[in-house]
């Protein structure tokens, strides 16, 4: 398909990828009359979309394991940069797998935002091997890697270094058809550094990068008709730890120490078929301006409890 990018390329975007991961894995340069530790030669690296435009990269050495993702995955409401120290045997293990998969396999031009798998090593800063598919076109024994990658990349996302999570939850689960649509929002620091960003609030025009999306659900229990409601700048409110709204106007950016979070409530008033629906919500992190290569930025998503609505009198809950 023309316009379409080919293997090769797309290939050496994963390598440059797996390279800097494994640069920011690699252990802090020893102290001044001390001497040098050596860089592990060689390193597994992972690659995959997430989402319609995220990406997860990981970087395994013998003695770190590095996740970097700017989309969080299902259950896994986090972005930034993860890290936690090499498990026994761990980086022996996912090499002697990704090499047992033998010579990589052709996989022809992959169409514009096809969700793609890459994993291979390198050694001595040079691809020793680069296997990469369309997800749905992996084999068994790729998915099996793939896999095993995956669920190594799930236990250092529980090792924050520069991240972000958030919560999200509905004001009220049950509306009438022209009512206001209400979510509670947090956003906290859970890793060990400083992380900036713009506020959701803070913005003088546009969108706040919160957003709802419904599915209202069928007689047949099958979700139809989905909706995106999307939240103005001005429909954001910080409020405190008590629930009370923090008077604006707010800083155009905001920086969260860690252990430390910030509360919103955005509100929009709706139009709706009385139905169930399914619901998600995400919010889109931006970085401040001019940031550099290690900020934080992303789409954190949450599943949310159907949303009721219900025909005029028969609302239930409170604000």
């Amino acid at each position: 398909m023309d316009g379409a990018p080919g293997l090769g390329g797309l290939r050496a975007a994963s390598v440059l990828f797996a390279a800097a991961l494994a640069c920011c894995a690699a252990p802090p340069a020893p102290a001044e009359g001390k001497a040098d530790s050596p860089m592990a030669e060689s390193w597994v690296f992972f690659t995959r979309s997430v989402g319609s435009a995220g990406t997860l990269g990981a970087s395994f050495t013998a003695d770190a394991a590095l996740v970097r993702t700017d989309a969080s995955l299902p259950g896994i409401p986090r972005i930034g940069f993860f890290r936690r120290p090499a498990e026994a045997g761990e980086f022996s293990r996912l090499a002697t797998s990704i090499r047992a998969l033998g010579a990589p396999r052709e996989s022809g031009t992959h169409f514009p935002g096809a969700p793609l798998v890459s994993l291979g090593i390198m050694t001595n800063g040079k691809a020793e091997v680069v296997h990469e598919q369309e997800e749905s076109e992996l084999n068994p024994a790729e998915k099996q890697v793939s896999s095993s990658l995956e669920a190594t990349v799930e236990k250092v996302l529980e090792h924050p270094h520069k991240a972000l999570e958030a919560s999200i939850e509905w004001v009220r689960g049950t509306i009438e058809p022209d009512d206001e649509l209400a979510i509670l929002v947090r956003v906290s620091n859970p890793g060990l550094a400083p992380v900036p960003f713009v506020h959701p609030a803070g913005r003088e025009e546009g969108e706040s990068g919160l957003a709802v999306v419904l599915a209202r659900v069928g007689p047949d229990g099958v979700a139809v008709e989905a909706r995106e409601v999307t939240f103005e700048a001005s429909e954001v409110s910080e409020i405190g730890a008590d629930g009370k709204p923090i008077a604006g106007p707010y800083t155009a950016t905001v920086e969260l120490a860690p252990g430390k979070d910030l509360r919103l409530r955005a509100r929009s008033r709706v139009r709706f078929v009385p139905a169930s629906y399914r619901a998600s919500a995400r919010i889109d992190v931006e970085a401040p301006p001019d940031s550099d290569e290690k900020a934080v930025a992303g789409t954190i998503s949450v599943e949310l409890p159907a949303l009721g609505v219900v025909r005029p009198g028969a609302k239930r809950g409170k604000d």
